[in-house]
């Protein structure tokens, strides 16, 4: 047993040594496609572009993923197991693998103008990883929505208030990854509108694939955002339409990866991401 132990100890070592050679690409196409655009109807939203540059607390992320080999150890022998008897995400919550990273502190004040807000909303916060980045801007409380029992727990023992629907008035709201993981993403954008506010910020992993988990089964979603289209640009371009009928404006669009914790297969997942503020 011990032999095993140091054989899989020195498989990820190496791995993780491999693997920090690697930059992460911050891919940032320009939103210049003549074909989108007339399909969208939307004409000069590369003007709305924003660049974000891979920065130092993102590789911090991405270096402790490669070294911490007692996360992946349980991700990788105890996750699959825990996974015959609960979602992802609830094996995630109670072993406390799968952290997350979307954006650094600097890229939220750059994307939000240094703005300040007295609150927020995250919608489908999950453990509070990704939402944690925003305290520095948020002078009062942050508040969580989560449909799993087992993460809002772990919010609740990070110091976040949680409720159970979309409602009150927040500056800030928070809708990242989630649009793609719920069975109605429409009526969630529905609700968002009517909540008093300053401004959105939406992520969604593209090509745009929705689904969501009923027990432990995968369902297709009841309301249809876009379909899935190869060509960035082109999701880009159909969201951003159906952010405007819904009574939305673009501020800014952004591109970058999110990152995930990983196992012995992998130390870090990456899933190429767009970003919106909207107001």
């Amino acid at each position: 047993m011990r032999i095993i132990y140091h054989l899989l100890f020195f498989i990820v070592i190496m791995k993780s040594v491999l693997n920090l050679s690697k930059k992460l690409a911050y891919r940032a196409t320009h939103l210049n496609c003549d074909i989108c655009s007339k399909s969208s109807g939307i004409n000069n939203l590369e003007s709305k572009f924003v660049e974000l540059e891979l920065d130092k607390e993102t590789q911090e992320f991405i270096d402790n993923c490669s070294n911490n080999f007692y996360q992946l150890a349980k991700a990788s022998l105890l996750r699959p197991v825990l996974k015959y008897f609960y979602t992802v995400t609830d094996a995630n919550a109670i072993l406390g693998t799968g952290k997350m990273f979307l954006l650094s502190k600097n890229h939220i004040k750059y994307l939000l103008e240094n703005q300040t807000f007295e609150n927020m909303l995250d919608i489908g916060a999950g453990d509070g990883n990704v939402t944690s980045q925003f305290k520095d801007i948020i002078k009062g409380k942050i508040t969580c929505t989560e449909a799993s029992p087992n993460m809002i727990n772990v919010l609740k023992n990070k110091g976040f208030d949680t409720q159970e629907d979309i409602s009150g008035d927040y500056e800030l709201i928070g809708l990242l990854n989630v649009l793609d993981r719920c069975d109605k993403p429409i009526s969630i954008l529905k609700s968002i509108q009517k909540i008093k506010k300053k401004f959105v910020i939406i992520s969604i992993v593209l090509p745009f694939r929705g689904f969501y988990t009923e027990g432990l089964n995968k369902l297709p979603q009841i309301e249809k955002v876009i379909g899935s289209y190869k060509e960035w640009e082109e999701s880009v371009h159909r969201l951003s339409r159906l952010f405007l009928d819904l009574g939305f404006n673009i501020e800014k669009i952004s591109r970058l990866p999110y990152l995930s914790e990983g196992n012995f297969k992998s130390n870090m997942y990456s899933l190429d991401t767009a970003i919106f503020i909207l107001s």
